[in-house]
């Protein structure tokens, strides 16, 4: 979200291609720069205007230094390291110690840890980045980030990255890299949100992990039955082959016993238990009565009624800038500002409800439970942001932060916002809705999007809601190198993204963001300033009028589309048919998506393109390139 200072996917070293495969076994090391060979650190590449040495690092221990007193002309400068001894589903952590001395930030803050994790023939996966928070200007302070070593990885670079247009000193030392232990069964979970049923079917999901020498494991699951007896059966799906291993089960709520209860999740091998782990699961008469949470459709409600969130990223002029917001069909705001009762007042007057940014940790239970007991009431509270792009390493934090806020509100949701799917899974004990950001008008193609949300899905077992975040702002404004190539999205690139979202399973959209195309007026020119916003409002005026579809449930029947040209998603209300297909190439589309039940006709074209033909069951599409279209069918 806010913390996108690093310059995304990071070039092809050449040093990358060229070391040995037998280095890509050694494990990272020097990393307090007290080894050397001559005057080179052992195991470290260093780039122009870095050095290294004794004397130079924390409590003037060995150290690396980059320095200059014009700022730096080069995409990048960066220290590197080729590492090993990781295998796909381990858990690493990486950290660094900086101090920055009359430093001036170039790009974003100007200074970024990355690990790059490659697989075995040398092609790219991905680049996990940290920056860390300067708390006292000329102190040491951690930068630290993690995750999980992704599938296929074959070993790891790590880059200490200066970049472009700074200047200043900096220094960096006590860099390690290390695998952390995780428990064979990490958590279980239910599709019940806050584990509470009254009736119907609830899953149970269980993250599992064994070490690579066990060649063959098995999961139970265990609950307390209607009567109080035990009642224990295999998992129902039990996988140990993609990066993390799962294992779920499907229950009846009437199967398990009354009031709370844990369901248990029991990971075995060779006869032994490895470990196990439980969720407190309620069976209730009836559920509590909550202003705000989300059903069993993931739908959010507010004050009993379906709410599809639709806003914007929001900064620290609000109250300012109200007028303006309210020019699109925007219910809710994301603001990153500290809230008040006098800005809840205000957006209460607006008629648009808003989050409680609580997503620095740092505040303190003290702070974070006086601003729950002064904001819980209020009536244009929607829910509290607990995560914004977090590390891995940080679960443990932002679990203990979110069961905080679960026991002194049971009235809101918590809300959590990543840039990642490789390791959303691991913050699933954290929050309660989901949002992802793939931001791909840049250098991507638009379906990363579908990528995003067909990718949160499976993380996510398919139990969470998701209030996704499209892009609305543009690149060039955090990355000031990219000229034109960062550009801000065009109507129809707004378009396909947010209904891309949609089809891919969100019920809300909270796009980012606002607060740079009218704020801090990133682009100078007013009437760009203003055609970019009317860009966003447009699409959300589209949405704004389907939100009574959006938010149906009467049954559906299935559909069935080319899902490597399409994403769809169908919905009826009032008996008929409402069919979102969005074309996910960059060239004009024919394409066919077979629906049961039919012969269906077109009665309207809502958005976009209509069908140009209906038969045998199945809606013959013609889109443009990244073109959307949602139809409404009848059946006579």
């Amino acid at each position: 979200m806010k913390n996108m200072t690093f310059l995304g996917v990071v070039a092809v070293s050449a040093l990358s291609l060229a070391l040995a495969a037998a280095e890509q076994t050694m494990p990272f090391a020097n990393g307090d720069f007290e080894q050397y060979e001559g005057n080179r650190p052992v195991k470290w590449t260093l780039g122009r205007q870095m050095k290294a040495g004794r004397g130079l690092g924390h409590n003037a221990n060995g150290g690396l230094v980059w320095e200059s007193v014009t700022p730096l002309a080069e995409r990048l400068c960066s220290a590197r390291q080729m590492f090993g001894g990781f295998m796909p589903g381990d858990f690493f952590h990486f950290s660094a110690l900086v101090k920055k001395e009359n430093y001036k930030a170039g790009s974003g803050d100007g200074l970024a840890i990355v690990i790059e994790w490659w697989d075995a023939d040398k092609h790219w996966i991905c680049a996990p980045a940290a920056r860390g928070t300067e708390k006292t200007p000329g102190d040491w302070y951690q930068v630290e980030g993690g995750g999980i070593v992704p599938a296929k990885a074959a070993y790891g670079i790590l880059h200490i990255y200066v970049c472009k247009g700074s200047s200043g000193r900096v220094s960096v030392d006590n860099v390690t890299v290390r695998q952390l232990v995780r428990d064979p069964v990490q958590f279980v979970c239910s599709s019940a949100y806050r584990d509470t049923a009254v009736s119907g079917p609830v899953s149970f999901h269980a993250v599992v992990s064994v070490a690579p020498t066990v060649e063959k494991a098995s999961a139970f699951f265990r609950w307390k039955g209607v009567n109080g007896e035990t009642c224990r059966r295999p998992a129902d799906h039990f996988s140990l082959a993609s990066t993390e291993g799962e294992a779920s089960l499907m229950l009846q709520v009437a199967d398990l016993a009354h009031g709370s209860s844990p369901v248990v999740c029991e990971l075995w091998a060779d006869g032994q238990k490895l470990g196990e782990s439980s969720v407190s699961f309620t069976r209730a008469d009836e559920l509590p009565k909550r202003r705000v949470w989300i059903d069993a459709h993931k739908r959010c409600i507010v004050d009993g009624k379906p709410f599809f969130p639709l806003g914007m990223y929001w900064g620290q002029t609000l109250d300012r800038t109200l007028d303006i917001y309210t020019n699109g069909a925007f219910n809710c705001v994301m603001p990153y500002q500290k809230m008040t009762l006098p800005i809840l007042d205000k957006l209460q007057s607006a008629g648009i409800m808003t989050f409680s940014c609580v997503n620095d940790l740092t505040i303190g239970k003290p702070e974070l439970l006086r601003r729950i007991e002064e904001q819980r009431n209020h009536p244009s509270l929607l829910g509290w942001y607990v995560m914004d792009e977090a590390g891995v390493e940080k679960v443990g934090q932002l679990v203990d932060w979110y069961q905080f806020i679960r026991q002194h509100d049971a009235d809101h949701p918590a809300y959590a916002v990543q840039d990642r799917i490789y390791d959303l899974r691991n913050f699933m004990p954290a929050t309660d809705v989901f949002g992802l950001d793939p931001y791909p008008v840049a250098d991507r193609s638009l379906n990363r999007v579908t990528e995003f949300t067909r990718g949160g899905e499976k993380a996510v077992f398919g139990t969470r809601a998701f209030w996704n975040v499209p892009q609305t702002f543009a690149w060039k404004w955090y990355r000031p190198g990219m000229g034109d190539k960062g550009r801000f999205p065009t109507f129809e690139e707004i378009r396909s993204m947010s209904w891309q979202h949609i089809a891919g399973g969100a019920n809300g959209l909270i796009s980012f963001c606002f607060y740079r195309i009218i704020e801090e007026a990133k682009e100078p020119d007013p009437a760009v300033r203003k055609e970019n916003f009317s860009r966003v409002c447009r699409v959300s005026h589209e949405i704004a009028r389907m939100f009574p579809v959006l938010l149906s449930i009467e049954d559906c029947p299935k559909i069935s589309y080319p899902a490597d040209s399409l994403v769809c998603r169908a919905w009826v209300k009032d008996g008929e048919l409402y069919l979102l297909a969005c074309n996910l190439t960059d060239k004009p589309l024919e394409a066919d998506v077979s629906v049961e039940g039919g012969p269906w006709h077109m009665v309207a074209c809502e958005v976009g393109e209509p069908a140009t033909r209906t038969n045998d069951g199945k809606v013959h599409l013609s889109l443009p390139p990244i073109g959307v279209s949602f139809v409404r069918l009848r059946n006579r």
